[in-house]
């Protein structure tokens, strides 16, 4: 073999090691991390809504309740579980998601805790818009919120995410924007515990 052949196979040689020392650790972090994405966007009178769920089960279901005398036609997403609603939205347009979050530090307010499946589930039944959403939901006790959070979007383009943080409940709004996100984290709290 002459020199320059040898350099040229040391040097495809290194490459494809890189290639694996690069690909690897992606492909392990792909497998094992899993995340939520829930979004609203509005303009003009176009309003959209978009989720993902992270939890990979065989136990998924639609539930579908057409309209009653005392409740709203509405679609949830979930588990087989009776109540065990992930996210869902009404014939009125009223819609929400949730995502895991860590954990926060939460004192139970004093509240009565919900007489039913999910009070988001209710709010569906019973609610047109966020702001309707918002007052029936504040009401309650929601312990789940230590953990996840969720977003709530409407027909005209308002929107709000729900969640425990700085131990207290909290709404965060569009504030002007024509979105709102939410993913895997508490918006309110901050990620470093020394505060």
């Amino acid at each position: 073999m002459f020199r320059s052949e040898i350099v040229n196979y040391k040097f495809i040689t290194m490459k494809i090691y890189l290639k694996y020392f690069l690909c690897v650790p992606l492909w392990l972090t792909f497998n094992f991390s899993f995340a939520c994405t829930i979004f609203t966007s509005s303009s003009g009178d176009a309003v959209f809504v978009g989720n993902n769920e992270d939890i990979c089960t065989a136990n998924s279901v639609i539930h579908i309740f057409p309209p009653g005398k005392d409740s709203f036609g509405r679609i949830l997403w979930g588990f087989k579980a009776a109540g065990n609603y992930q996210g869902g939205m009404n014939e009125y347009g009223l819609f929400f998601d949730g995502a895991g979050t860590p954990p926060v530090k939460m004192t139970q307010p004093d509240l009565p805790a919900f007489k039913g499946d999910f009070v988001f589930g209710e709010a569906l039944k019973k609610c047109k818009t966020v702001e309707e959403a918002i007052n029936l939901v504040k009401k309650y006790r929601m312990p789940y919120l230590q953990f996840s959070h969720l977003l709530l979007a409407d027909a005209t383009g308002d929107a709000a995410i729900v969640e425990w943080g700085n131990d207290k409940l909290n709404f965060i709004r569009k504030d002007g924007r024509n979105y709102l996100i939410a993913t895997n984290f508490n918006i309110t709290e901050s990620a470093d515990p020394g505060k």
